[in-house]
């Protein structure tokens, strides 16, 4: 990133100076790329490290930074995924002395509206995601339980909000990191209203992020037509799937929330599962 001087400076490392009436000093003129480049090479930086940048959130450069490092530091790696939800293990090979662990717990599905195209549900929220190193031994087994996404709100045959998604989880030598499921999107059963947020995913670990919450729709009253919530988008992992008033996205994978619809034909759409990454490398 190159260092802006003030507006019309002739020297390129100009510094900026600030007004001062009684000493009729004008303040340097901000030009707008010393506004625009730090934000998009910020914003580069995040999403690099598979965050999307968000104003909810104002660690995401330092979180970001963190994950870059610590993969940075393990040097040539290997990475095995686990992506299908259930129990499974995983014998650690030849020559292993250390793992590095990512969990992604599964997105909710999104909400559905009872009353047409007038009511706004929730979207779903993401899974949570955990992060911890392990000392091992060749030969030791790991224990690993993917979540699966929650399906969404619907009226037939039982009227219900979105489910939650379920937790993902990796226990080594008696110690578990988990990402939490995101709770399911709320329906609504009044025309003109708004269905309150449902949380985003916890985590159990040495370090995560909390999933985000899913979004609200949008109802602005009982004649205009309402939009579902998008579902929220995972940290690390899934974006952010689409609501609105048809046919709603599925949760992004991994973790991801189903999308929320106002239109009362469609059903709100299924959470994204999560998944678990091994990374680790041959001493």
């Amino acid at each position: 990133m190159k260092y802006q001087p003030p507006f019309g400076a002739a020297d390129p490392e100009a510094p900026y100076v600030d007004k001062n009436v009684p000493g009729a000093i004008a303040g340097s003129k901000v030009p707008a790329k010393a506004i625009e480049h730090p934000q998009r090479e910020l914003d580069h930086l995040i999403e690099h490290a598979g965050l999307t940048p968000g104003e909810a959130d104002l660690e995401q450069v330092r979180k970001a930074i963190q994950y870059l490092a610590r993969a940075a530091a393990f040097g040539p790696k290997t990475l095995v995924k686990f992506t299908t939800p259930g129990a499974s293990s995983w014998a650690v090979p030849a020559g292993v002395t250390s793992i590095l662990v990512r969990v992604w717990g599964a997105g909710g599905g999104g909400g559905y509206a009872v009353t047409y195209n007038t009511s706004a549900p929730s979207g779903g929220a993401s899974g949570g995601f955990a992060e911890q190193g392990f000392t091992v031994a060749p030969g030791e087994v790991v224990s690993i339980n993917v979540g699966a996404g929650g399906i969404g709100g619907q009226v037939s045959p039982v009227q219900q909000d979105g489910q939650p998604g379920l937790a993902s989880s990796v226990t080594v030598g008696g110690v578990t990191i988990a990402g939490g499921g995101g709770s399911g999107g709320l329906n609504t059963t009044t025309a003109g209203v708004t269905a309150n947020s449902p949380a985003g995913g916890s985590f159990t670990g040495a370090s995560g992020i909390r999933g985000s919450d899913g979004s609200l729709g949008v109802a602005i009253d009982t004649n205009t037509t309402a939009f579902g919530g998008a579902g929220g988008a995972a940290p690390l992992g899934g974006g952010h799937a689409v609501g609105g008033s048809g046919h709603p996205g599925p949760g992004r994978v991994p973790g991801g929330g189903g999308g929320a619809t106002s239109d009362i034909n469609f059903a709100g759409a299924s959470g994204a599962r999560g998944e678990v990454h091994i990374i680790y490398s041959v001493n």
